[in-house]
Parts: structure tokens; C-alpha cells; sequence
């Protein structure tokens, strides 16, 4: 196995320290599940426009393997699927009900 050694490299003089503070976002309304961003995949649709779904609920499986989903960030409503050429799957959007509660993602550095 090779060994590198960088002997260059950009020095970038930054003061200070980064600000260690969390600030609350807007909550997000809507959410998108774009099939561009899973390069070479074939996307199977779960769900159809108009039905509601729950956070983590499968929206998308992989054709060749239906183990492999994609699921909802968000629970509420599918309010469009897109389409392209042939059919082919672009996009499938969900808008989040009023009662849902915003989902909190945790890193495993809070943990």
C-alpha cells in the first residue's frame, strides 16, 4: 500500500475561534425527494399525490433492490410527483400538516 506525504499545502490565517452557538431555524413547509441525487438508481413510487404520510415512512425502493428505500423527512402530505421524459421519476414533493411535529435530526457528537 503506497504512502503519501503532502509537503504543500494553503495555510489560510483565520483568528479566533468559530462561534459554539445553535440557533433555531424557520421550520420547513415543504421538502422535496429529488431522484438526481441518487445517481444510478432506478426509483419505484410508493406513495401517490394526495396521500399522507408519516416521518420515516417509506416513499421510494430501489427496483432492483426493494430493501433499499428512500422515506419522508417529514409527515403530511404528498402535494406532487414530478415526471419526465418517458415517465422517468424527477421529484416527489410533500408539504408538512399543521399538527405534525418538526422532525429533530441528532448527530452522534450530542449523543
Amino acid at each position: 500500500m503506497p504512502v503519501y506525504q503532502v509537503t504543500k499545502g494553503l495555510d489560510i490565517p483565520i483568528s479566533g475561534l468559530p462561534d459554539q452557538t445553535i440557533r433555531d431555524a424557520r421550520t420547513v413547509e415543504t421538502v422535496a425527494m429529488l431522484a438526481r441525487d441518487y445517481i444510478g438508481t432506478k426509483l419505484r413510487l410508493l406513495v401517490e399525490q394526495g396521500d399522507r404520510v408519516r416521518a420515516g415512512q417509506a416513499l421510494l425502493a430501489h427496483r432492483a433492490h426493494p430493501a433499499i428505500q428512500l422515506v419522508s423527512p417529514i409527515g403530511g402530505r404528498v402535494v406532487a410527483v414530478h415526471r419526465g421524459d418517458k415517465r422517468a421519476l424527477q421529484s416527489v414533493v410533500g408539504a408538512r400538516d399543521e399538527g405534525d411535529e418538526p422532525q429533530r435530526f441528532v448527530s452522534f457528537s450530542d449523543t
